[in-house]
């Protein structure tokens, strides 16, 4: 049974996820690669996903899996497009929700109950659609293949099953409305269209000769939010009293499915992005050559180790033309601490950063930088990076470090 796309078992999901950046996010730079991530995908709250380092190895295996089948471009652009429409579907429908439950309700009442219908319509097919789609998919991951198996039962359902054949026949009902409008002396009449013959066409013709060149458009672009002027609300009223049994069965459509999305679908059309927002965040990195791995996680003594890896921060502020220069670590048993030294601006500090990057990335089920690598899963990140005397403070240099002590550089479990 699917339960989330960021969590292998309902009972992993934690209770509570951080929401505020670990104290030694700054000291890593990893600020600059997390916070425009979040701005970037900011109405699906990946806060979470972002800022909660995972302690338990499948989770994360969990996770790396997801990605690596995200890789492939085909499967990654059907999952986007199908997410970016449920997520903006349910938007919209929760705005119709509210109209149709405020005051304003007899004043949009048609309008709004007709985009219902039409958001209704449109759910359907991006189910229906992406079900079939996925199958043909090449899926090798827990996570998507769980959510595929899901996403086809719930296709192949009595209440989807219900729902589309609601909306395909009153769509279908719908489209015999048709109706005369007769504007004179500022007032409008409407009736039941019976035959009367249309001169649009003859109209449109008689005014080609004025045409001169192309000419601006002045259609208006009608928004998703259901909402009419009080010429158009009358007008449809008027429409309605031609065919009440038909405005009355797309009242009661709509009483019978306010909430017709399914909160499954939802959750993961959100938890989805954390996967899409990081692949997409790297992506400019990767076209320019720079590697990057899903690193071998343990809690034991295997040998530890990334190849080619760099900073993430700096790679991300050199531009389109440059790289930094990639490096290596390497740890054999029962090696556990690792100590550079180097001249004053020879890399120290950027290799630290990476160094202490990778851990975190790699804590949270991501790729990394890297061509290959074997990491030790830490329980806890501790930074303390030399910094300027704050002059504003009454405390002293030793006092300041005294303070910040607890803040080493380590991971506890090396």
């Amino acid at each position: 049974m699917f339960c989330s796309i960021l969590f292998p078992d309902d009972h992993q999901i934690p209770h509570k996820e951080a929401k505020s950046e670990p104290s030694y996010f700054k000291d890593l730079n990893l600020a600059q690669i997390i916070r425009p991530i979040l701005a970037g995908y900011k109405a699906y709250q990946l806060d979470g996903g972002f800022l909660t380092p995972l302690d338990n190895l499948n989770i994360i295996q969990y996770r790396q899996d997801i990605m690596r089948d995200l890789e492939n471009d085909e499967l990654r652009e059907l999952i986007s497009s199908f997410c970016k429409t449920v997520f903006e579907l349910n938007t919209f429908v929760n705005q119709t929700r509210k109209i149709l439950a405020s005051n304003e309700a007899d004043q949009n009442d048609y309008l709004a109950r007709g985009r219902m219908l039409d958001f209704a319509s449109q759910y359907c097919s991006v189910i229906i659609e992406t079900a079939d789609g996925l199958k043909e998919k090449l899926i090798l991951s827990k996570g998507l293949q769980s959510f595929t198996d899901y996403l086809d039962d719930y296709q192949k359902s009595e209440k989807l099953i219900t729902l589309k054949t609601s909306v395909d026949n009153l769509k279908k009902e719908l489209s015999t409305v048709h109706y005369c409008m007769l504007i004179k002396n500022g007032a409008i009449r409407v009736r039941k269209y019976e035959d009367q013959p249309d001169i649009s066409a003859d109209v449109r013709k008689l005014f080609t000769r004025f045409q001169q060149g192309n000419v601006h458009d002045y259609r208006h672009k009608l928004t998703e939010e259901p909402r009419a002027d009080h010429v158009e609300v009358a007008v449809l009223k008027l429409v309605a009293t031609c065919y009440p049994d038909i405005f009355s069965d797309l009242s009661d459509f709509c009483t019978r499915n306010l909430e017709f999305i399914n909160p499954v679908i939802v959750q993961f059309s959100r938890e989805i992005q954390f996967y899409l927002s990081w692949l997409n965040f790297i992506a400019p990195l990767k076209g320019k050559g720079l590697p990057f791995c899903y690193p071998r996680l343990s809690s034991g003594s295997d040998r530890l180790y990334d190849l080619n890896f760099f900073d993430l921060a700096l790679a991300m502020s050199l531009g389109p033309e440059k790289k930094p220069v990639t490096n290596d670590f390497m740890l054999e048993p029962p090696e556990r601490i690792l100590v550079v030294t180097g001249p004053n601006q020879g890399g120290k500090t950027t290799y630290v950063r990476a160094f202490g990057q990778i851990h975190y990335l790699a804590s949270l089920g991501l790729c990394i930088p890297g061509k290959e690598a074997s990491l030790l899963l830490s329980d806890q990140i501790y930074t303390h990076f030399e910094r300027e005397e704050d002059l504003s403070s009454l405390n002293g240099k030793l006092q300041d470090d005294k303070h910040s002590r607890r803040k080493r550089s380590y991971c506890k479990n090396f």
